[in-house]
C-alpha cells in the first residue's frame, strides 16, 4: 500500500524503517526515516523518540556499528512500554561488539521475561536469539547451554521454509558436534 497516500500522522514510517534495518537494508531504512523526519510534527517526534532510538539502533546494527547500536537501543529501552522489544537487538549489538557476557545476560533476560509484548517480539527474535545464545555459549565452552539453545532453535525452525534450511542444517551439525541429540528433520512436504 503506498503509505505516502495515508494521512501524515498515520504513516508507519518508523515501523517500515525498523523492518528494513532488520532485513539488512540500512540505506532503505535511512531513506524512510528521512521521509518521517520531513512530515513528523514536534508532538509526534516527542512521542516517538524511543521508537526512533530503536530504529537508529537497528540501522547501526545492520551497518556493523555496535557501539552506536548499543547506545541507541539502550536509549530506546529506558522509557519504552514494551519490556522485551529492545532486548534481543540489544543482545545482538553486545555480541557484535564482542561483549559476550552482556550479550548472554541481555538475551537470557529476554527469554526469561513474562511480557504480553513477547508475542510480537518472538516472531522476529526468538529463534535468532536461541541460535545466537548457542553460538555464544559454544564459544565460551559451555557445551550444556550451547546444546540447550541449539536444540531450542531447531525445535522452532524444524519446519522452516526451504531457503532457511541451510541454517537449520548448520545448527544441527553444531548440535551433533557438541554431543547433542539430533533434532528430527522437517516432517512437512512441499515448499517448507
Amino acid at each position: 500500500y503506498p503509505i505516502d497516500s495515508l494521512p501524515a500522522a498515520t504513516r508507519p514510517y518508523l515501523d517500515l524503517a525498523f523492518f528494513y534495518a532488520l532485513v539488512d537494508r540500512p540505506a532503505s531504512a535511512r531513506a524512510v526515516v528521512a521521509k518521517w523526519d520531513r512530515v513528523a510534527t514536534p508532538a509526534e517526534r516527542a512521542k516517538k523518540q524511543p521508537q526512533l532510538h530503536g530504529v537508529q539502533g537497528m540501522i547501526a546494527l545492520a551497518e556493523k556499528r555496535p557501539a552506536v547500536a548499543v547506545a541507541e537501543l539502550r536509549a530506546a529501552s529506558d522509557p519504552h512500554d514494551c519490556t522485551t522489544c529492545v532486548l534481543p537487538p540489544l543482545g545482538m549489538a553486545y555480541a557484535q561488539a564482542g561483549n559476550a557476557d552482556s550479550a548472554i545476560a541481555v538475551l537470557q533476560r529476554y527469554l526469561a521475561a513474562r511480557d504480553p509484548s513477547r508475542m510480537h517480539t518472538d516472531v522476529n527474535w526468538l529463534a535468532i536469539s536461541r541460535r545466537r545464545l548457542g553460538e555464544l555459549y559454544e564459544a565460551r565452552g559451555d557445551t550444556e547451554q550451547a546444546v540447550r539453545q541449539y536444540a531450542a532453535f531447531l525445535d522452532l525452525w524444524r519446519d522452516a521454509d526451504q531457503e532457511l534450511q541451510p541454517q537449520v542444517v548448520a545448527v544441527r551439525r553444531r548440535l551433533v558436534a557438541l554431543g547433542g541429540e539430533p533434532v528430527a528433520r522437517p516432517v512437512s512436504a512441499g515448499g517448507r
